[in-house]
């Protein structure tokens, strides 16, 4: 990556996230931005709502939605990052996900998942390995 170049990152926020495996990863995206003193790393975060809560009841707000990113011709994602968490193997939670992510897939670079939202990539058909 030339060392111009602004790396867009998307969270996929949900109910019953695991905040650690969200927080963590944002934090460490952004003290690359703060050492380096560009902005290597654009990182926002999506969900199906405006907010959504953590398994420890915080509430996160999202950047955008996923309705947001409806037309794949609009979707600028390098890598998508699905956290953990108990909502994970929620079909509540993962069913609209997995239906989001049966239309962008192909429009996103690289999707990551940390711990268990494996489970929801696990639910796609997208998933090697």
């Amino acid at each position: 990556m030339n060392t111009t170049d602004t790396h867009h990152i998307a969270f996929l926020g949900f109910n019953q996230i695991q905040l650690l495996d969200l927080i963590g990863p944002l934090e460490a995206f952004n003290a690359v931005n703060n050492i380096s003193g560009n902005t290597v790393y654009k990182t926002v975060i999506i969900s199906q709502h405006e907010s959504f809560t953590s398994d420890s009841k915080v509430r996160v707000l999202s950047d955008y939605l996923l309705s947001d990113y409806q037309r794949v011709d609009q979707i600028h994602i390098d890598t998508l990052i699905i956290a953990g968490g108990s909502g994970s193997r929620n079909p509540e939670v993962y069913q609209p996900i997995n239906a989001w992510l049966a239309d962008h897939f192909d429009a996103i670079e690289r999707v990551v998942t940390v711990c268990t939202g494996a489970f929801i990539m696990g639910n796609h058909p997208y998933l090697v390995g």
